[in-house]
């Protein structure tokens, strides 16, 4: 990871993958506010380790 200098902000880098329409709206009821942005990444990875356990 680079150095920043003062004053200089952490840049988020957010991936977007296809998803239903109704998936975004579930998901922020369903997971805690401070989870929001990671609950799919959480999802896909609950559906992967029903078929390929650790």
């Amino acid at each position: 990871m680079g150095v920043r200098g003062r004053g200089q902000q952490p840049t988020r880098r957010l991936l977007r993958t296809q998803r239903e329409p109704w998936s975004q709206s579930l998901t922020a009821s369903l997971a805690p506010s401070s989870l929001v942005e990671i609950a799919p990444i959480l999802r896909v990875a609950n559906e992967v380790e029903a078929t390929n356990p650790r």
